[in-house]
């Protein structure tokens, strides 16, 4: 969350989806209701969505993303002050991710957010280089984005 520093108004809440918030039941359901609140709100809401399975859950209509924007990673920005306008990232398997825009007030610029660099800290950080990618990815990948994985992952001594 970010918060006015006078009166601690939430401006902006940034979401990082887990497998919880998109694989149904309890947890989709509580994702889905504050979702709701927020979109109710004047509150701008980041939806960062980086887990290939489960169901789509970003605040956009499926069946209004552009075709060139549905790939497994997407982020969607909504600011607080214009209920219809949204904006896409998409972000393909093969690129970097992307630096964002983090709507703060409607008078202020919005803040940069380098999601590869955040991610790359977090993955620092967290210990994550003893992760175990020996096996197949799940979901799988299609056949050309595993290939491309494959010779990532060999390059990198993971395999």
């Amino acid at each position: 969350e970010i918060r006015e520093r006078t009166g601690g108004r939430v401006i902006t809440v940034i979401e990082f989806l887990s497998p919880g918030s998109k694989e149904g039941g309890e947890g989709q359901r509580q994702y889905l209701q504050k979702q709701r609140d927020i979109l109710q709100s004047e509150t701008n809401l980041v939806e960062v969505d980086l887990v290939r399975s489960g169901q789509r859950v970003i605040a956009f209509p499926a069946r209004c993303i552009p075709s060139v924007h549905r790939l497994d990673y997407l982020a969607c920005v909504r600011c607080g002050w214009s209920r219809k306008g949204r904006e896409l990232y998409a972000m393909p398997l093969r690129q970097q991710l992307p630096a964002i825009a983090i709507p703060l007030r409607q008078s202020d610029r919005p803040a940069r957010l380098d999601l590869q660099v955040l991610i790359d800290q977090c993955y620092r950080n967290g210990h994550h280089d003893d992760i175990d990618y020996s096996g197949a990815p799940f979901p799988p990948l299609p056949a050309g984005e595993w290939e491309w994985a494959e010779a990532m992952l060999k390059a990198a001594g993971k395999r």
